[in-house]
């Protein structure tokens, strides 16, 4: 119990930390003034975009519940996900256990079958995110490299509202920004801190051990989508999904003056800098993204202050409808609980 509350404040600190650093220097009235010029028609349609990726998420999840002879609601396993992306806003990936413990209550999957799936979902996710970055290297090699200087430079100009310049005016893309080789340096370095510290903390046989039990363990989740006994609509929901978490932030550019004239190729690459900012384990995104985003626009030409307007809008409409939809889903799940006790009892 008091590990977990230790977790839970340092969880919260790190969020305020980096939020802090995120709207350093940013007049909250400036800030304010910029979000009220969002577009809010296109503001609506992103978070229905927003939730419509929950309703394919959960339906490519009865597919593959289904396939392993557990068929659930569309109801409950709609539920299910949208709790998830609300538990997740305060733990991160504590909404998957939450999305399993959910479906075994409502649907009878037992937990341990459930997050299997999840697993396999997950590699699946993965896979779709390495297509797209992928993609960002071939179409945004430069900006990519300039995507560190960018991130530092957001720090050292003391907020977005002190930089109302576009990283080509300030050299920062004309400067090559960080070389190749900084990035293999970069990885190199951090597999190796990676490899030092398992091998203090485990020991080789046991890191030969997990290595092998992760293979192993993706190797089978990429066997069990050949089991499916609907891969077209698996893979068809599955690039639904991609296509609603693209669509809603690309829509998002065309609500503000600032980022409308973004190019398709530019957007792609915000979206990966966005998937990066889930990499720091910070509860919903929560200053990371805002941190990353706003680089990331910079380095297209947008100046700070609107990238920073930017990311605040798409961040807070996509955590309304989280908080939104996970609220009807933590009620919807407890009258479908209520139901099924009174279902047992007749």
């Amino acid at each position: 119990m008091a590990k977990q509350i230790i977790k839970t404040l340092v969880l919260l600190g790190l969020t305020a930390g980096l939020l802090a650093f995120a709207f350093q220097g940013m007049d909250p009235r400036e800030l304010w003034d910029g979000m009220r010029k969002a577009n809010p028609y296109l503001v609506a349609v992103s978070i229905g975009l927003g939730y419509l990726a929950v309703v394919f998420r959960a339906y490519r999840w009865r597919i593959v519940l289904r396939s392993i002879e557990h068929p659930v609601s569309a109801p409950a396993a709609v539920h299910s996900v949208a709790l998830s992306y609300l538990v997740n806003l305060v733990v991160p990936r504590g909404g998957e256990v939450a999305r399993c413990t959910a479906i075994q209550q409502t649907g009878g999957v037992p937990v341990d079958k459930a997050l299997g799936t999840v697993v396999m979902e997950r590699i699946i996710d993965l896979i779709m995110s390495l297509v797209l970055v992928a993609v960002v290297l071939g179409l945004n090699w430069t900006e990519l490299q300039a995507l560190p200087n960018a991130v530092a430079e957001f720090g050292r100009t003391n907020g977005a509202a002190d930089n109302t310049s576009s990283a080509a005016e300030t050299g920062v893309v004309a400067s090559a920004g960080f070389p190749a080789w900084g990035w293999l340096l970069l990885a190199l370095a951090a597999v190796g801190a990676a490899a030092f510290w398992a091998v203090r903390r485990w020991g080789w046989v046991q890191i030969k051990s997990k290595v092998f039990d992760f293979v192993q363990g993706l190797l089978a989740g990429l066997r069990s989508v050949a089991r499916l006994d609907n891969p077209a609509g698996f893979w068809g929901h599955t690039l639904a999904i991609w296509a609603c978490y693209f669509l809603m932030v690309y829509l998002m550019f065309f609500a503000l003056p600032a980022t409308s004239n973004i190019t398709v190729a530019h957007a792609l690459f915000v979206m990966m800098s966005a998937t990066f900012s889930y990499i720091v384990p910070a509860p919903g995104g929560f200053g990371t993204y805002h941190v990353f985003v706003t680089s990331a626009l910079w380095v297209t030409g947008v100046p700070m202050a609107d990238g920073l307007v930017f990311a605040t809008v798409v961040h807070s409409s996509q955590t309304a409808m989280m908080l939104l939809s996970g609220t009807v889903g933590f009620a919807g799940l407890a009258f479908l609980r209520k139901k099924t006790s009174e279902r047992g009892q007749g």
